[in-house]
């Protein structure tokens, strides 16, 4: 995805999360990319706690949380808004299929 396409897919998430019935407020503007990643706690994944908002019809948002060794620690998968937390200990968020996160807190 080029940097033109991403900023548009970010300011359309943007615009749903404000527009949904119970969006939760953005903490501090801070963005992972939920389609495909794998981010460092500590780096660009600040500990916390971060929310998606339903993903793409069809598609099913599936995200684990790892230790520094590639051990999972925490997984889930959901087809609705969701939620999760990142501890400083914590040292990998990995997700794929999801809709941006946005750190909440």
């Amino acid at each position: 995805m080029d940097l033109k396409s991403l900023d548009k897919a970010v300011a359309s998430e943007e615009a749903a999360v404000r527009q949904a019935s119970s969006p939760s407020r953005v903490a501090g503007g801070t963005w992972l990319i939920g389609e495909v990643g794998a981010y460092l706690v500590g780096r660009r994944a600040t500990p916390g706690t971060y929310e998606s908002a339903a993903p793409a019809a069809g598609k099913t948002c599936r995200w684990a949380v790892a230790d520094i060794n590639g051990n999972t620690l925490r997984s889930g998968s959901s087809r609705t808004r969701t939620s999760v937390v990142i501890r400083k200990t914590d040292g990998f968020f990995q997700t794929t299929g999801c809709a941006n996160w946005h750190k909440i807190s």
